[in-house]
């Protein structure tokens, strides 16, 4: 999913400081930037990965009952309501796959908060970790869907400009701008430098789509083709309800 390191990148403009940043689709990269000089709050470097930002929610997410706490020791795990005593070794496994989880579920409700894994039934200390594993993986896959279908900043996101709001009401000096930025790296989603427009012009995208954007974030337009937007337009279509 990731892509190699862009060269360095002057930073323009980015989320506000209490707002998670968009993940960039590569660890070293990919942060916000826009034309003109436009800036507010401080400013990032690019040895700051958007990654290691996951979450301002806090530890105390809870998803299921496997999640209520972290063990610091070995002790007994309930599982189907009866105390099962685990080995240090089993303890220590537990944890890895339990942070593991937290981590990648974090990662989805930064922009899909409404999102859970689909539970998993166990009946053994090694089917707890499987869940924990199994919930990873579902989130794992949750992100990659998201970035798929253009709902986050896709793998090939590298620049985007700050919107004025939530409407299509572009003026020429955004679409040029744009432009420059489907021509200098493609459309954020798949990496096409082909609008495939009859205008010739970038799709601008607001980010996150302004259909979708449940936790009401800051946009910004990032250069997409025509055919992701009818995808995106797709994805929201069949996912909108779920938004609470």
């Amino acid at each position: 999913m990731y892509l190699p390191t862009p060269g360095s990148t002057r930073i323009g403009h980015r989320y506000d400081p209490h707002q998670p940043r968009v993940p960039a689709g590569h660890r070293d990269g990919g942060q916000w930037t826009s034309k003109g000089g436009h800036s507010s709050g401080p400013t990032p470097t690019t040895a700051q990965s958007t990654e290691t930002v996951i979450s301002d929610l806090g530890d105390d997410i809870d998803i299921g009952a496997r999640y209520a706490g972290r063990r610091s020791r070995p002790g007994p795990v309930f599982i189907n309501g009866r105390p099962v005593e685990i080995s240090p070794g089993q303890a220590a496994r537990i944890n890895a796959a339990e942070a593991e989880a937290r981590k990648e579920i974090k990662r989805v409700w930064e922009h899909d908060p409404n999102w859970r894994p689909r539970p998993s039934a166990y009946a053994t200390v090694e089917g707890l970790i499987s869940a924990h594993r199994a919930d990873a993986q579902q989130a794992r896959e949750r992100f990659a869907d998201l970035q798929d279908y253009g709902i986050i900043p896709g793998p090939y996101f590298r620049e985007g400009i700050p919107a004025r709001g939530p409407g299509r009401d572009f003026r020429r000096g955004e679409h040029e701008q744009v432009n420059e930025l489907l021509a200098r790296h493609g459309c954020h989603v798949c990496g096409t430098r082909d609008p495939g427009t009859q205008s010739g012009n970038a799709v601008l995208d607001h980010q996150p789509p302004t259909r979708y954007n449940p936790l009401g974030k800051r946009q910004y337009l990032l250069p997409q083709c025509l055919s992701c937007m009818a995808r995106q337009g797709w994805w929201i279509m069949r996912n909108r309800g779920l938004q609470r």
